[in-house]
């Protein structure tokens, strides 16, 4: 039975993100390339905050971690080495596999250690927007999601 979800996120990505702006998620006014990919993982904490929330008590964690600056091709192409290698990048494994995180939700680690995302990641009124918004734009109901996830672990 599975018993975790886990987030990947980049903390620099959503440290510049102060809040999210829900009439332009799609940055239709003002797009870049760098505050798209920040807006993005900000809404990833959020979600992973939500389901944290939404699934304690159940059995299934929820976690994030930023793996930190990992040369990955989107970085080698845009600014070059300048991380680790991929083959070290393997805090994911221990945030999955450490016995020390056993029953641990709704937390974000970097350098496997726990830290602090955005504060607007830990606010529920506006992850409550969010999921709405997504609701709105993909049909997809957090409630719903979170059910089937109840419902395929206790048949798994």
């Amino acid at each position: 039975k599975f018993k975790q979800i886990l987030h990947i996120l980049a903390n620099f990505a959503f440290s510049v993100i102060l809040s999210l702006d829900f009439e332009n998620l799609k940055q239709e006014k003002g797009y870049s390339a760098h505050s798209a990919y920040s807006v993005s993982k900000l809404g990833d904490a959020m979600l992973a905050y939500e389901f944290a929330e939404k699934l304690k008590g159940t059995g299934i964690t929820v976690n994030t971690l930023d793996p930190g600056t990992v040369n990955t091709k989107m970085l080698l192409d845009g600014w070059g080495p300048c991380g680790i290698d991929i083959t070290d990048a393997n805090d994911q494994f221990w945030l999955a596999t450490s016995p020390q995180l056993e029953g641990v939700t709704g937390k974000y680690y970097v350098y496997r250690g726990e830290s602090s995302s955005s504060r607007w990641a830990y606010d529920s009124v506006n992850r409550g927007k969010l999921c709405k918004h997504l609701k709105q734009a993909t049909d997809v109901d957090i409630d719903v999601v979170v059910s089937s996830l109840l419902q395929e672990r206790k048949t798994s």
